[in-house]
C-alpha cells in the first residue's frame, strides 16, 4: 500500500523508509492543502457576500490546482521508483525467484 514497504521487507530498510516517508509527506501535504482549501471554499460559498463584487468568480481560485497536481505527480513518481527498486531487489534475492 505504501511505496517502499516491500523494500523494507526485503531488508533495504533505509531506501524503503526514505521512499515511504517521502510518499507519506506528499500525501499528507496534499490532503492538508486540499482540506484547508475546501474549508475556504465552504466559507465563501456560505457567506453572505457570495454575490458581492467578484467573490463568485474567485470561488474557483480557492483550490491550488497546480500545487495539488505537482504533489500528486511527485507521489506517482515515488511510487514508480519504488516499484522499479522493488523489482531490482527481487532479482537479487534468489529465494524470491520462481
Amino acid at each position: 500500500m505504501v511505496p517502499g514497504a516491500g523494500l523494507v521487507l526485503l531488508g533495504r530498510v533505509r531506501a524503503g523508509l526514505l521512499l515511504a516517508g517521502s510518499f507519506l509527506l506528499c500525501f499528507g501535504a496534499a490532503l492538508g492543502w486540499f482540506l484547508i482549501s475546501y474549508i475556504r471554499y465552504l466559507n465563501l460559498a456560505f457567506s453572505d457576500e457570495l454575490l458581492k463584487g467578484d467573490t463568485l468568480e474567485r470561488i474557483g481560485d480557492t483550490f491550488p490546482r497546480v500545487g495539488l497536481l505537482v504533489l500528486a505527480g511527485l507521489g506517482i513518481v515515488l511510487h514508480l521508483v519504488s516499484m522499479a527498486m522493488f523489482q531490482a531487489a527481487t532479482k537479487d534475492e534468489p529465494m524470491l525467484k520462481k
